[in-house]
């Protein structure tokens, strides 16, 4: 019967039991290793992950600096319709230059009578501490990697000012203060002008101010006077390797000084190519024997021995200059930072030949943690080579 009082719960007895003391320590010290060699391959994989970028980036700029390049040095010469090999047979028309044109010139005659050395370069020495010789009108370039080479092409711009090729790239518009380059294409009957003129002078414009570039076309005799001929941007393109990119970074850095304008007036302005490009190296390839094609190699053809006279003379010199069918290029490449994982780079670089034509050209070892590749392609000077 129930009696209205609660019986008193019975609980199970439990053992109940922990972790001890040693037990604990042991498992701390267990994770505290786990995460250590965690720790040390996540940041091994970062560095290795920031190793391939920076590699990439060293291949990226390296391969577009070598395609620039060599696209630049195919058009060297290029001068549109203007026959530069007539105009040279001309009486009183263009001649090789007697000595080296000024890199920097800046005013039209001295321009137009550079115009048969499409291609011009200045050795870079053979020391860690060589530079090229530059003349004084080059104040524009500055900052110059010892070693490497400074390279000079000559051509005019192969589309029209303003208009749209083929693929549909529209070319840069008329520049106040820009050389533009005229040939005539115009054979009059009844008059000695234009191409039918044994006056150079009639055969071209080379101007700053559009207005004066009045060539004719080929129809001049069908629709007199004949339409306008098209004109083209004058180029001068200098290449070469600055120790920085911006002051004081220490990014060795591949530029472009070239023949612009600024605020009106012709002037060359210098724009960086890409970061990382620690030498540049041309050697020229000579053709002798009026052929076409390239006899020897030299890095330095002001030097170059030749039938003429060269090196005795300047003008015997130009010479070699006029005979460049083709270039080596090559291109030291660096990263821009060091390696991640400490890598030391130990190794020895070959980029051709010093001016003897005999000795190797080497670079390193540098002993320190950045990355480095060469580039290296020859390209034949189309124009120059195409007239043999």
């Amino acid at each position: 019967m129930h009696t209205g009082k609660t019986s008193p719960r019975r609980f199970a007895d439990t053992a109940q039991s922990g972790f001890t003391l040693i037990e604990i320590m042991i498992a701390l010290t267990i994770s505290v290793a786990l995460l250590t060699v965690l720790s040390l391959v996540f940041v091994g994989n970062n560095g290795f992950r920031q190793d391939v970028d920076r590699a990439s980036r060293l291949v990226e700029n390296s391969s577009y600096s070598m395609e620039r390049l060599v696209d630049d040095f195919r058009l060297a010469g290029y001068y549109a319709q203007f026959d530069i090999v007539a105009a040279m047979s001309l009486p009183g028309g263009l001649t090789v230059p007697t000595a080296k044109p000024d890199a920097c010139a800046t005013d039209l005659p001295s321009l137009m009578a550079a115009t048969p050395i499409a291609i011009q370069g200045y050795d870079g020495g053979s020391t860690s501490t060589s530079l090229p010789t530059l003349p004084a009108s080059c104040s524009a370039i500055t900052d110059l990697r010892p070693k490497s080479d400074v390279v000079l092409v000559r051509h005019v711009e192969p589309c029209v000012p303003g208009q749209t090729d083929s693929r549909g790239n529209v070319c840069a518009s008329v520049k106040a203060g820009v050389p533009y380059f005229q040939a005539a294409q115009c054979t009059p009957k009844t008059t000695a002008l234009e191409l039918k003129s044994p006056l150079l002078s009639e055969w071209y414009r080379l101007d700053t101010n559009t207005a004066n570039l009045d060539r004719r076309m080929i129809d001049c005799n069908v629709a007199p006077p004949g339409t306008l001929a098209d004109y083209h941007r004058f180029l001068v393109d200098i290449y070469f390797v600055s120790n920085n990119d911006n002051a004081g970074d220490g990014i060795p850095t591949l530029k472009l000084a070239q023949l612009d304008a600024t605020a009106g007036a012709t002037a060359f302005t210098v724009v960086p190519l890409a970061e990382g490009i620690e030498s540049l190296q041309v050697e020229y390839g000579l053709d002798t024997n009026a052929d076409g094609v390239p006899d020897a190699y030299t890095a330095d053809p002001d030097n170059f021995v030749n039938a003429g006279g060269c090196p005795g003379t300047a003008a015997a010199c130009m010479t070699n200059w006029l005979n460049t069918m083709t270039a080596k290029v090559r291109l030291l490449g660096r990263t821009t930072e060091p390696s991640a994982t400490g890598q030391t780079d130990t190794k020895t670089y070959t980029l051709g030949l010093l001016a003897d034509s005999v000795t190797a050209n080497t670079f390193g070892p540098f002993g320190d943690k950045f990355k480095r590749r060469v580039y290296a392609g020859t390209v034949r000077i189309y124009n120059p080579a195409g007239r043999r």
